[in-house]
């Protein structure tokens, strides 16, 4: 299976039969990543995600914001999941809230309360695990607190995927393409 994963089509379906043989969690983008962005949100106080990101509010989505990205980087991908889910597509087990990619490597800021249309240049949203191509508000079971990721991928490349794109399909495409990256977590409560 080595040989396989020199060709980046090869490496792809390696990596989908191994997961569904159970060999390897979908979640690893397997090269290695040098480069890291400074990932921050005015919505995250304390650890805490603000209560309009979720059912105790509006469910609107967050406020993002990140560093320079390295030179050659062509777009930037997003990923918001919840760790702590027992349900979804992405990882197995984590539930995937948000995805955005092919945003312009300009963009700096996703500003809170984004609807799809509102994106910034040719980005794509891609489908969450409610399945709609949208930020999904964070709900976690009544009287607990979840932990979710927020990461934010710099690409040497535009990926040219569909908007129905689901998480691990992202993951795939951006396996190679990874200049940097960073990630901010926070907690919801309901």
């Amino acid at each position: 299976m080595r040989s396989l994963l020199h060709h980046p089509s090869r490496r792809a379906f390696a990596t989908v039969v191994a997961v569904l043989l159970g060999a390897c969690s979908p979640k690893e983008i397997h090269q290695a990543v040098t480069g890291s962005l400074q990932v921050s949100s005015t919505s995250i106080t304390a650890g805490a995600i603000a209560n309009d990101c979720g059912c105790n509010g509006a469910g609107a989505s967050p406020q993002i914001s990140w560093s320079d990205p390295p030179p050659g980087t062509k777009s930037f991908a997003l990923i918001m999941d919840d760790r702590d889910a027992t349900t979804g597509h992405l990882h197995r087990h984590y539930f995937v809230h948000w995805l955005a990619f092919d945003l312009p490597p300009d963009a700096r800021e996703l500003g809170a309360g984004l609807p799809t249309q509102s994106l910034p240049g040719k980005t794509q949203p891609g489908t969450n695990d409610v399945g709609k191509p949208d930020y999904a508000g964070l709900c976690p079971d009544a009287g607990t607190t979840h932990h979710y990721a927020i990461t934010v991928y710099a690409l040497d490349a535009r990926l040219g995927l569909p908007a129905a794109t689901k998480a691990y399909a992202l993951l795939t495409a951006i396996d190679g393409h990874v200049l940097a990256r960073g990630q901010i977590l926070g907690t919801y409560t309901h």
